[in-house]
């Protein structure tokens, strides 16, 4: 049977995948439903036809899974029609640990099928929360607002430019929902980017404006940064996260005197958390491309005396490296720990084989993506080296997204 935008069906729905929708079948078509739930009978209407799958919206609940909630952003709920739902909180339907475990799944399906990682050693893996409220709200320290023509602040529909007047903010932190921007008329401005800072409160920048300076304290490291910069948006995410790489370290492997690295180096957030458990003396090396993050990182690694900031492309400056690679540089990457941070997509198939080109003794990957790092891992695998540590977290409750944090050991 073939389906076709705009026509309406009726599905139950079997599990959630990888990117949050929930999967139905017509007829052995796989259609993916956003706003579904495991056990749900829906009627959707279909969005989008690919050669092989669907998409559809959800219109009608015809009976509810056991997993389904009332959704804790009303104006995200499927009792409003498709086009008036804001996005951005596609697991706020489900229950919130049944969200944990349904990520859970999707990790260790990930690492089984796309990374041939054992059964035994998948099954392992959970997706543990992070310090914060309960309920898994009031977590968000930046939020972007869009401005329609009228002057109203809002989110933007699902796949959608329009924006929608939001009456309240759940994910956001208690005080960036103070500021009130979203009840707050804005004619003529577009775009409000709003953010709260551990060390100065909160902040608002329109678009158009001057970033506005920022400092972040982590564990009694101040970090200093700008509003243009990235920076984890859980309100616990930057202590957990450094606390996990460290973690992932085998510090019986650390070399101080080794090329370090931290790859996607942002502001040196995980620099830092190395170097402080490294030892004074260690050497380490931060590599970013984005110009302003590399000149905060630089700056707030300073009180590091063997620490340098590098500004590059992370793939050009791992070619550069190979490129006459004397006897000793080679030996000092052969005893050398290598962090790398990638965007969502991974690190991809060009910078895995220029770092294991190298040769480091062990590597620790920071993954947002349970796919793109699954497949990463098995190029690493590929090339020597054996999954030894995984982390996973709850670190954005409410949507499908989950972070990790993994060591690697070369085999010898």
């Amino acid at each position: 049977m073939s389906v076709v935008p705009g026509e309406t069906l009726t599905l139950e729905i079997s599990k959630i995948v990888h990117g949050g929708f929930g999967l139905g079948r017509v007829d052995g078509r796989v259609v993916f439903v956003p706003g579904s739930a495991p056990g749900d009978v829906v009627e959707v209407v279909v969005t989008d036809v690919k050669k092989s799958h669907a998409f559809a919206d959800v219109i009608h609940v015809i009976q509810s899974s056991p997993h389904r909630v009332p959704h804790m952003w009303p104006e995200a709920d499927v009792s409003r029609q498709p086009d008036r739902r804001v996005g951005g909180a596609d697991f706020g339907h489900l229950a919130l640990a049944f969200q944990r475990q349904v990520k859970t799944e999707i990790v260790r399906e990930a690492l089984a099928r796309q990374g041939d990682v054992s059964p035994e050693w998948a099954q392992s893996v959970l997706v543990h929360p992070i310090p914060g409220s309960p309920d898994g709200t009031r977590w968000r320290t930046r939020v972007t607002l869009h401005v329609d023509d009228n002057g109203v602040a809002g989110q933007r529909a699902f796949r959608s430019h329009r924006v929608i007047p939001t009456a309240t903010l759940p994910l956001a932190h208690p005080d960036i929902q103070a500021m009130a921007a979203h009840s707050t008329l804005w004619p003529g401005e577009k775009t409000l980017h709003l953010g709260r800072s551990s060390t100065a409160g909160q902040w608002l920048v329109m678009a158009g404006d001057q970033p506005v300076t920022v400092t972040e304290d982590v564990e009694g490291h101040t970090f200093h940064l700008n509003s243009d910069v990235f920076w984890q948006v859980h309100v616990s995410a930057a202590e957990v996260l450094s606390r996990a790489v460290v973690d992932a370290v085998d510090w019986g492997l650390w070399d101080e005197g080794a090329y370090n690295h931290d790859l996607y180096g942002g502001v040196g957030l995980f620099a830092a958390a190395l170097l402080k458990k490294g030892g004074a003396s260690s050497q380490m090396v931060s590599v970013e491309s984005h110009e302003s993050a590399s000149a905060f990182c630089e700056q707030n690694l300073a009180g590091f005396g063997n620490a340098v900031t590098i500004t590059s492309d992370v793939m050009a400056y791992l070619r550069q490296q190979q490129r006459g690679l004397s006897a000793s540089d080679a030996d000092r990457y052969a005893r050398a720990t290598i962090l790398l941070d990638p965007p969502r997509s991974g690190a991809g198939r060009n910078v895995i084989e220029s770092l294991v080109a190298l040769a480091p003794r062990q590597i620790v990957y920071v993954a947002c993506d349970p796919v793109a790092f699954a497949r990463d891992q098995k190029l690493l695998a590929n090339a020597g080296y054996t999954l030894s540590h995984l982390d996973a977290f709850d670190l954005f409750p409410h949507t499908h997204h989950i972070e990790m944090v993994a060591g690697f050991r070369a085999d010898v």
